[in-house]
């Protein structure tokens, strides 16, 4: 098993467990990889999914959340790839893409009282 962890803007947000191998439908079964998240608007890079002891590191196009949406996982859920959102990410990084999901609505809701109630709810809806 490998350790994937999470950083957006060099923030620590924790990390998770990963199997040392990454299978993708229709590709060959290789070793994880780490990624880089690079913005192509400004050239930073944002984000990083750091799988420790990985030979590789691949650079992704994806905007900041000054440019797009800042998201770290896939807009479409993949589970099975490295950034494909699953509900055993870290907290920290769940909060994240869920308060991405939310500025696409417009309203800042992670100061609310309830935004821990709705990421419960959305960490249940992924797992259902």
């Amino acid at each position: 098993m490998s350790t994937q962890q999470f950083y957006v803007h060099g923030r620590y947000l924790g990390q998770r467990t990963i199997p040392d191998w990454c299978v993708i439908p229709g590709l060959t079964t290789r070793r994880q990889f780490s990624l880089a998240l690079f913005c192509m608007r400004c050239g930073e890079v944002w984000g990083r999914l750091v799988t420790l002891d990985a030979k590789l590191t691949q650079c992704v196009c994806r905007p900041c959340e000054r440019h797009g949406d800042g998201r770290l996982s896939r807009v479409f859920h993949t589970p099975d790839v490295p950034d494909g959102l699953a509900v055993d990410w870290p907290k920290a990084a769940l909060q994240w893409e869920l308060s991405r999901e939310l500025d696409l609505v417009g309203e800042d809701y992670t100061t609310s009282p309830g935004f821990e109630a709705i990421l419960d709810l959305w960490c249940e809806k992924e797992t259902a």
